[in-house]
This record gives structure tokens, C-alpha cells and sequence, in this order.
């Protein structure tokens, strides 16, 4: 995915999120997909509706992205995303 966008952390994220949605990503495509959602510009809303967006996913990119979240101790995502995305993932 470019590395240049137009617009602002929520027309990235977005764009991060629908290319996650339907492509394998690499390890560096998660860590740009958990940079994004991490950002403090984003919107509470937009960025609990994005996360439910990639749990509902690819289950590759799914595991990747919580792993990751897990192992850079981002817990600003909240407790209740994280469940929701892992309860999601194991229903299928």
C-alpha cells in the first residue's frame, strides 16, 4: 500500500482498514494498521467501529493485529475492543 495519502488519520485508517480487510498483510503492514488505530487524532467512535471492522476480517490479519497490539502494550485500545475482536475471531 502507498505509503503517501491524502487526508487526514481517519482517511488513512480507513484506507489501512479496507486494504487489511481484504489482503494478506506482512508484518509491516500490521504495524502501520496498529500505528493508525492507535493514533490519539482519531475519533473514539471511528476507531471502535474500524476495530470491529478488522475483527470481522481476515482471521490472518485478525491474529496478527492483536498479537501486535498485545506485544507493544497498546492498552488505550481498551480492554472491551480487544475482547469484542477476540470473541469475534473465535466465532468466526
Amino acid at each position: 500500500m502507498s505509503e503517501r495519502f491524502l487526508g487526514g488519520p481517519v482517511a488513512r485508517t480507513a484506507l489501512q482498514a479496507m486494504y487489511a480487510a481484504s489482503r494478506k498483510l506482512g508484518r509491516k503492514g500490521v504495524l502501520d494498521v496498529v500505528r493508525s488505530l492507535t493514533q490519539k487524532a482519531l475519533p473514539g467512535p471511528f476507531r471502535e467501529a474500524t476495530f470491529q471492522y478488522l475483527a470481522a476480517g481476515r482471521d490472518d490479519n485478525v491474529t496478527s493485529i492483536l498479537a501486535t497490539l498485545r506485544e507493544e502494550g497498546y492498552t488505550e485500545m481498551g480492554a472491551p475492543m480487544i475482547s469484542y475482536a477476540e470473541r469475534k475471531h473465535r466465532e468466526g
